[in-house]
């Protein structure tokens, strides 16, 4: 059987705030108006969020909550708000679900809220399957009056044109993690990089002498340093 692990990548990004400073994945409950991601601060691991990478965009790992639905509302999750993290932009949101649709694989056990454009509220429940297709994480509709739900983020990356940043320090998001370089140069196919100080895995990435090839579908998010 195919290991659903092995098709997200997981990596740690991002510090959870609550009204604009760093706290703990459980401060963002209740009366709590406003959540959202800064910057990295790998100085303080705790308040680290864990994600989970698969079809382009971050899925949290960690729960946040028990959150209501008022505070979920106007903190914007629930239509999703751009941010910025490690000069990267994200739309940052709860996933959008659609009735009877799989989402991802993952090995994960937990109930989690999501809402979807036409704002119906459920939840996703994992199914244990033994066999194909594996995507057994499917959304159910509510059926009871509850007031508070767990809630997993969503980062989905805004891309800039790649072609404007050529000659400048950015920040890139691959797989494997974050890095900086200096970008050399582009193509439709891969990007080249001079001084990256991230991790290269060679199923998309090389190096070259002093400078780093990665291919463009391996990039998940990059920005201006």
């Amino acid at each position: 059987m195919e290991n659903t692990d092995a098709l997200e990548n997981r990596l740690n990004f991002g510090t959870l705030t609550s009204d604009g400073f760093p706290c703990l994945s459980s401060a963002l409950t209740g009366t709590h108006p406003r959540g959202g991601i800064q910057n990295s601060d790998e100085r303080n691991p705790v308040t680290q969020l864990c994600w989970a990478g698969a079809g382009g965009k971050l899925f949290g790992r960690t729960r946040i909550g028990p959150v209501d639905w008022a505070t979920i509302c106007q903190s914007g999750l629930n239509n999703g708000r751009e941010i910025v993290v490690d000069n990267m932009r994200f739309i940052f949101r709860i996933p959008d679900i659609k009735d009877g649709y799989a989402v991802w694989p993952s090995q994960w056990k937990d109930e989690f809220w999501g809402t979807g454009k036409d704002a119906k509220r459920g939840t996703i429940r994992r199914f244990c399957r033994t066999g194909p297709p594996y995507l057994d994480l499917v959304w159910s509709s509510e059926t009871d009056d509850v007031a508070e739900h767990l809630l997993v983020l969503v980062l989905e990356p805004v891309l800039p044109d790649l072609s404007i940043l050529v000659g400048e320090q950015v920040t890139i998001l691959t797989p494997l993690g974050k890095g900086t370089a200096r970008l050399k140069e582009t193509s439709d196919y891969d990007i080249m990089l001079d001084g990256w100080t991230g991790t290269l895995d060679n199923s998309w990435g090389k190096a070259v002498g002093s400078r780093s090839i990665l291919r463009r579908d391996a990039v998940l998010n990059i920005g201006k340093c």
